[in-house]
């Protein structure tokens, strides 16, 4: 603000400045890391479909902006080979893309600013110069290729949905910056607010990306964290205004993302729905389109000896042709118009030239008139040659050679291929019996265990079986012997009492017999 009172010699006290929001919340902002280098901006290829699926009227109006003259060139260049109309770059009456600068000329931007408000083409590769007074309707789309001050990004993703309808924006922001703060852990509290500090904080700041500007707006720095008082306080008030929830990458990851994986397939027709409901889109892998390879010869790959002479023979051909067409001296000489580069640029594809209008494209067009068909007529003689038949008849019987050697290469790779996969199949069939053989061994091991268990059981129920009759037949040789006892002992007793028996009849006899006697001497 200073610099702009002492440029326009304004005193601060006779200046009104009237403060206000400049929230767009029609626009969705998308920030999306780099995979190419800021030079290369590859990363276009992912926004721009091929053109025989989307048409140039309708694709979306586009400004992409550049930080450099020499970067529109290259997004010029990126953007036709992406929807595969390379060499595109070079028509300044593109359907497509042009691009407009601070050095395009008057006229130029007079036609450029034209032909985009009359829907001529639907994009243009710019850098700040562009955007200065206009105020287009149709731009649906505003592209910013690397990190840069949020105040200007603001000012150009601002030239988008002007007639009130969604408009999109896209960041496109390198990974790393030399010499900048590229993660969170690089920022300190005690940094001070300069504008490298903003551009690098909004490349990596997780805040929604609406807030970030309407704060760097106000107060002049990007938040960090969505902890950030001026953040909640941001937030609080668009949500009192009635601003819908914001939808950028920040916000809404997953649907940043599904909207990346289909953004070549925007249209006119579908962006609306597209930015709308990106949430119902398919998850898809990412299809980038891949680059083309560069088509020219490699200049320092070295000829054989066959296209050397070929080489050799062009230039004195076109010696002779040279000297019929200019037989009075002229102010060049041959070599000016066909040199040896031109001469190994046929001999490198020869297996391309068809005809004299294919031999033109190796040597960038025809120098002299009729110089085209002189030099296919020498190409067509030295193919048609003995020299050349020779070649091609050595090359075949090498390439025999080689394709005997290959088969007989691959003969043996497969035999040992075969001789290792027997061998393989032995090793595991070995493995096998061994395993069976150790099965075998361990069942007879545990069948032993078994029967020497079966063994032990019954060898302890015999023994309790003996124990148990020997006990039985203790008893019974304890009874029987008590019995016999018992019985001795009555035997004892009868005896016993038939001998007292005895006794007393022996003493009743002797009784008798003294009686008898005394009865015998007294007969009373």
């Amino acid at each position: 603000m200073d610099a702009i009172f002492e440029s326009l010699n304004l005193e601060p006290d006779n200046v009104n400045i009237i403060r206000g929001k400049l929230t767009r919340p029609e626009i969705r902002i998308l920030r999306f890391l780099m995979n190419s280098s800021l030079k290369k901006v590859d990363d276009l290829l992912q926004i721009f479909g091929p053109k025989d699926k989307i048409p140039d009227n309708d694709l979306l109006p586009t400004l992409i902006y550049s930080g450099s003259r020499n970067a529109t060139g290259q997004v010029l260049k990126v953007v036709n080979e992406a929807r595969g109309s390379c060499g595109g770059e070079n028509n300044p009456h593109s359907t497509l893309i042009r691009r407009y600068h601070a050095v395009t000329g008057k006229l130029d931007k007079v036609d450029i600013i034209g032909g985009f408000e009359g829907a001529e083409f639907p994009c243009i590769s710019c850098t700040m110069a562009l955007g200065l007074g206009q105020n287009w309707s149709r731009v649906r789309r505003v592209i910013t290729i690397g990190r840069a001050d949020p105040s200007n990004i603001c000012q150009m993703i601002g030239r988008c949905g002007r007639d009130g309808k969604p408009g999109l924006a896209i960041l496109f922001m390198e990974k790393k910056r030399k010499g900048g703060k590229n993660k969170a852990e690089d920022f300190s509290s005690s940094d001070k607010r300069t504008d490298d500090l903003r551009m690098d904080a909004l490349a990596i700041t997780p805040v929604c990306l609406r807030i970030c500007f309407s704060i760097d707006n106000l107060l002049g720095y990007i938040p960090r964290s969505p902890e950030d008082a001026n953040v909640s306080r941001e937030r609080l008030q668009e949500e009192s205004e009635g601003f819908l929830a914001c939808k950028c990458s920040n916000c809404q990851p997953k649907e940043a993302e599904l909207l990346r994986k289909h953004i070549s397939r925007m249209t006119l027709e579908n962006f609306v729905s597209m930015c709308e409901n990106a949430s119902d889109l398919e998850d898809i892998d990412d299809v980038v389109p891949k680059k083309k390879g560069n088509t020219r010869e490699n200049n320092n790959i070295e000829l054989i000896p066959i296209l050397s002479d070929l080489s050799e023979r062009l230039i004195a051909d076109f010696a002779h042709f040279f000297c019929f067409q200019f037989s009075e001296s002229s102010s060049f000489v041959p070599s000016d118009l066909f040199d040896q580069e031109d001469a190994d640029a046929i001999s490198k594809s020869l297996d391309k030239i068809q005809d004299s209008s294919s031999l033109n494209k190796c040597i960038g067009g025809e120098k002299i008139s009729g110089q085209s068909e002189m030099l296919y007529s020498s190409v067509k003689n030295f193919l048609e040659g003995d020299d050349y038949q020779n070649h091609l008849a050595k090359l075949a019987t090498y390439n025999q050679h080689i394709e005997r050697e290959m088969q007989r290469l691959l003969r043996e790779k497969q035999e040992a291929v075969d001789r290792k996969a027997q061998s393989e199949k032995d090793k595991r069939n070995e493995a096998e019996e061994r395993r069976r053989i150790a099965a075998d061994k361990k069942r007879a091991i545990d069948l032993d265990k078994v029967n020497k268990v079966k063994q032990k059981e019954l060898d302890k129920v015999e023994k309790e079986k003996k124990a148990s009759e020997k006990k039985e037949a203790n008893v019974i040789a304890k009874q029987k012997k008590a019995e016999e006892k018992k019985n001795k002992d009555i035997e004892s007793k009868r005896k016993a009492e038939e001998m007292k028996l005895e006794k007393e009849v022996k003493k009743k006899r002797k009784m008798r017999r003294i009686i008898s006697r005394k009865r015998k001497k007294n007969p009373e």
